[in-house]
């Protein structure tokens, strides 16, 4: 009897164990995927700050780059 209520005593130990890590991976899994929310929320102003930033400080190649952009557009749809 007393062996048998050992070893079921050691099986919930176990189990608890278990369920406290898989607990445990859940929380981490949870603030991960919350910082990486927060992260893609900030994106776009960044995105924004840095093209002005950019564009701002290099007028001529902004230019160059839009010009080259539109031309190589309308190069994709004229035929060959």
């Amino acid at each position: 009897m007393d062996e048998n209520r050992l070893s079921e005593i050691a099986e919930n130990s176990e189990d608890n164990a278990e369920q406290s890590s898989i607990q445990g991976l859940y929380s981490q899994a949870k603030h991960s995927a919350a910082d990486s929310i927060d992260a893609v929320r900030k994106m776009p102003g960044s995105v924004e700050d840095t093209l002005r930033h950019y564009i701002e400080n290099r007028p001529y190649t902004s230019v160059a780059i839009v010009l080259a952009l539109g031309w190589l557009i309308g190069r994709s749809h004229r035929p060959f």
